[in-house]
């Protein structure tokens, strides 16, 4: 008798650790992040200049906030297209003057596939070893020998600072006045 009050009490302990296996916590859900559509530029748009004064006629054909510096004079502004990857890219790009005759250029581009436009030639090679910020978004650094570029994206496009090698420390300098507006 004593045998079969252990066995059923190990049956009976068996079958309630299955119940609470099987109705404890579920295991964790896998998350997927949605996959962000981006808009296609379908027909490249006629490109556009401002020389001085507002950004408006280049940063609103955009669609998206631009990089600019806050409180720096720019020089020239323009917005195109540019045929990438079977559709457009549409590229602003604001030029503001450096020191000793230097330029840098603050580039906004969308979609964000077309970042590669950045990096024209070869070369590059990622720059870690600091942290760097655009409008206080997380960023990184390329250089080729003859450019430095510091960039970021959002979901919808990609921004970046460029400058000719030897500049590097104006334009750190200078990312304190970023904005993407």
């Amino acid at each position: 008798m004593r045998k079969a009050l252990i066995a059923i009490g190990v049956a009976l302990a068996l079958a309630l650790g299955w119940v609470f296996l099987l109705v404890g916590e579920p295991a964790e859900e896998v998350k997927y992040a949605e996959k962000t559509v981006e808009e296609t530029i379908s027909t490249p748009m006629q490109p556009m200049e401002a020389l001085s004064g507002s950004l408006r006629s280049v940063t609103e054909p955009f669609g998206e906030p631009v990089l600019s510096l806050y409180g720096v004079n720019f020089t020239k502004a323009s917005v195109s297209d540019t045929a990438y990857g079977g559709g457009w890219a549409r590229v602003v790009t604001i030029r503001y003057p450096l020191s000793e005759g230097g330029e840098l250029r603050a580039v906004s581009i969308r979609p964000t596939s077309a970042a590669p436009l950045l990096k024209e030639g070869s070369g590059w090679k990622l720059v870690g070893s600091t942290i760097y910020s655009i409008a206080d978004r997380d960023a990184a650094r390329m250089e080729n020998g003859t450019e430095c570029i510091i960039f970021t994206q959002t979901d919808t496009a990609v921004y970046a600072l460029i400058a000719p090698a030897g500049y590097e420390e104006e334009m750190i300098s200078l990312l304190r006045s970023t904005t993407i507006e």
